[in-house]
């Protein structure tokens, strides 16, 4: 199966704050070469999410229904509409990320 056209790419203001928060955290524990190797893993990743945007199932247990993707120690959590991905949150792996939804799917 070959690769689509890439969609447009749409960060959340949530998501751009939590890509800076990832890198500052990194500088912070380990270095800013460090922070910038993670940071550009991380943006290689969305990006690749743009051309194979089905890679991660659909979790229909939420409305409207997200995809969560895992790079290294965090998560992607994004949707797709019809022209382009929408990268809504990137949480730690260990973080209660599902709280962020629960109340879209009308869980308590």
């Amino acid at each position: 199966m070959g690769a689509r056209p890439d969609k447009k790419l749409r960060l959340s203001h949530a998501a751009a704050e939590d890509l800076y928060e990832i890198w500052r955290d990194g500088v912070v524990r380990w270095s800013e070469i460090r922070a910038d190797a993670y940071l550009h893993g991380l943006n290689k990743t969305i990006e690749r999410l743009c051309e194979y945007p089905e890679i991660a199932r659909e979790r229909r247990e939420y409305a409207p229904p997200i995809r969560v993707l895992g790079y290294r120690s965090h998560v992607i959590i994004y949707r797709e509409t019809e022209d382009s991905l929408e990268v809504i949150r990137i949480r730690h792996g260990r973080e209660d990320w599902a709280s962020d939804f629960a109340d879209d799917a009308g869980q308590s």
